[in-house]
C-alpha cells in the first residue's frame, strides 16, 4: 500500500510537532506549509524502483520542474523523504526536505540550491559529514526522478483521495488526504523494449536480473523496466546493489 505523507506532515506543522535539527530549520519549517499544500505532488515509490544514480552531484545535466511548485515522497527502507521542489526568481531549483520515520518528522534547515552549469549549492555549513551525505544522496534521487519523468514512456497518473474519508476528516477538523500522482509505463511500450533487450543477449550470459534504467536515444529517451535476461542453462547471476542511506 502506498504511504504518502503529506497530509500527516501539515498537521505536524500546524502542531509544532516537527523536530527540527536546528534553529533555521523551524525557521524555515513554518514556510512550506502553504507550498506544500499548493503544490503539484508526486509519490516517486521506492528509490529501489528508479534507475541506479551513475553520476556525482555537481555533473547534473539541465534540470526543469514540471510545475513551478513540485512535492515529491521518495521511499528508503523504512524512511519517507518529503521534499519540495520549486523554481527561484534566480533561474534555479530550491530543494527542501523533511524525513518521515518511526511516525516522527525531522527537519534540517538546508535548502539545496540547483543551478544549471554550476555545483550544487547549500544555504548552511554542515559540519556533520553524514548529514551532508545524506542531502547529497537526496538530491540525486530528485534527479532521477525528473529524469525518468521526462521519459517519452513514461506517464503521470493521478491518485485522487476517497471523498468519502475526505468528508469525514473534514468533520474532525483533520487536514485531507491530497491527490497525487505516479508514474507509470505506457502498456504498448512496455513489452517492446522488453523485447528489445531480450534481443541484445543473443549471445547467452547467465540468468540475471537487469535493473530498470533509462536509455538514451538520438532524440529521445525511454524508461526500460526491470527484467530478467540470460540463459538459465548457463547458471543465474546473483546481484545485491546498495546506496548510501539517509
Amino acid at each position: 500500500m502506498t504511504r504518502f505523507c503529506a497530509h500527516k506532515l501539515i498537521d505536524a506543522i500546524q502542531d509544532g510537532t516537527v523536530r527540527c535539527w536546528n534553529s533555521a530549520a523551524a525557521e524555515k519549517i513554518v514556510d512550506l506549509e502553504d507550498r506544500i499544500i499548493t503544490a503539484q505532488k508526486f509519490h516517486a515509490g521506492h528509490i529501489d524502483n528508479l534507475p541506479p544514480v551513475r553520476t556525482k552531484l555537481w555533473d547534473l545535466p539541465p534540470l526543469r520542474l514540471p510545475y513551478p511548485v513540485t512535492y515529491i515522497e521518495f521511499e528508503v527502507a523504512d524512511v519517507v523523504i518529503c521534499m519540495l521542489a520549486r523554481e527561484s526568481d534566480e533561474n534555479a531549483i530550491l530543494l527542501d526536505a523533511v524525513l518521515f520515520s518511526e511516525g516522527e518528522f525531522l527537519a534540517n534547515g538546508v535548502t539545496v540550491v540547483l543551478r544549471e552549469g554550476t555545483q550544487t549549492q547549500i544555504d548552511h555549513d554542515l559540519q556533520d559529514g553524514g548529514m551532508s551525505q545524506a542531502i547529497g544522496d537526496q538530491t540525486l534521487f530528485f534527479h532521477t526522478f525528473l529524469t525518468a519523468l521526462n521519459c517519452v514512456n513514461v506517464v503521470a497518473v493521478d491518485n485522487p483521495p476517497p471523498p468519502k474519508l475526505n468528508r469525514k476528516r473534514s468533520v474532525k477538523g483533520k487536514t485531507p488526504l491530497f491527490s497525487f500522482k505516479t508514474l507509470h509505463l505506457k502498456p504498448e511500450r512496455k513489452a517492446k523494449e522488453a523485447t528489445i533487450q531480450g534481443g541484445a543477449d543473443r549471445a547467452g550470459p547467465r540468468l540475471h536480473l537487469r535493473r530498470g534504467h533509462i536509455r538514451r536515444l538520438d532524440d529521445k529517451q525511454i524508461w526500460v523496466q526491470p527484467h530478467m535476461v540470460g540463459k538459465l542453462s548457463r547458471g543465474m547471476v546473483l546481484k545485491d546493489y546498495e546506496l548510501s542511506r539517509p
